[in-house]
């Protein structure tokens, strides 16, 4: 399920804000498509089961604090805009996913450039 995406290594610490974007897109995808699926996160917002919204949630919050970290030290480094709402921002991408699906009834294999495309000018210093 979620455990091994919670490992995936960041980019290299040269990396430019446009490829850690694009990482993080990628991570954010993969955390729905090859974790918790869109039925998983249908039963996490409705919290009908206890322990499965518990350990969905922790899963998720390692993942994105994971995600988080990779930013910040890229805001540190002056790549990222410094004064970024990473949490806000990562809502942002994973929100713009649920969206195209909801929408669409799927998610275009365009998108990750597209999200890229349209954030980059936030993201990057």
């Amino acid at each position: 399920m979620m455990e091994p995406l919670t490992r995936s290594a960041p980019p290299e610490p040269e990396a430019t804000a446009e490829e850690l974007l694009r990482w993080v897109v990628e991570q954010s995808r993969l955390s729905v498509d090859e974790g918790i699926g869109l039925g998983g996160l249908a039963a996490l917002v409705t919290e009908q089961e206890p322990w499965f919204t518990e350990l969905m949630r922790s899963l998720l919050m390692r993942h994105r604090q994971m995600l988080a970290e990779a930013i910040r030290r890229h805001c540190d480094d002056g790549t990222v805009c410094a004064d970024l709402d990473v949490e806000t921002f990562l809502d942002c991408v994973v929100g713009a996913y649920f969206a195209e699906q909801a929408r669409r009834g799927e998610v275009d294999e365009d998108w990750p450039a597209r999200i890229t495309r349209t954030l980059l000018p936030t993201f990057a210093a």
